[in-house]
């Protein structure tokens, strides 16, 4: 129940499939198996909050290019979920480093990391993720099979200046 989990100090986000920001463009070059327009998303981000109460949104696949259909794209998703609050935590992950902190204009954090805890160990961050504020990097990593290594991975996500790591 999010309302559980929420009254143990959790933040709980919904999860949304946004296609890096421009949903038609992938359609039609046939790179997508689960295409949905940008009423489509907001229908569910809609759904989150007014259904299950959820603090934020953790936005996937987010463009790693910044164009005016990106922007316009995330802007208006954004604007859906400030809506319902002022503290709206928002997760963008473009699945790659971004070469950018463009994203942050949206969401609250940026994924700069997604990838097994051996492919962290030579993971460097851009350099506009070091001058950002650690609350505004997350990184995401998986297959951290030891203690050893989810510590490891942990202390690397620190050194990257991510205040959020998801190992």
């Amino acid at each position: 129940d999010v309302k559980y989990c929420q009254e143990q100090g959790q933040i709980v986000i919904g999860y949304v499939f946004t296609e890096w920001g421009e949903p038609e463009r992938v359609k039609a070059e046939g790179k997508s198996e689960g295409t949905q327009t940008e009423t489509q998303v907001k229908k569910e981000i809609e759904e989150y909050f007014e259904w299950l109460g959820v603090s934020g949104i953790f936005y996937d696949q987010y463009a790693t290019t910044r164009n005016s259909t990106t922007e316009a794209y995330y802007q208006g998703l954004a604007e859906q979920a400030a809506s319902y609050g002022a503290n709206v935590v928002d997760v963008g992950n473009p699945g790659v480093q971004a070469s950018s902190n463009w994203e942050l204009k949206y969401v609250s954090k940026v994924i700069t990391f997604e990838g097994s805890a051996g492919e962290f160990t030579t993971y460097k961050p851009e350099t506009w993720v070091t001058n950002e504020q650690p609350k505004q990097i997350m990184n995401l990593v998986y297959a951290a099979s030891t203690i050893t290594t989810m510590e490891e991975s942990c202390s690397h996500a620190a050194e990257s200046n991510a205040g959020d790591v998801y190992v």
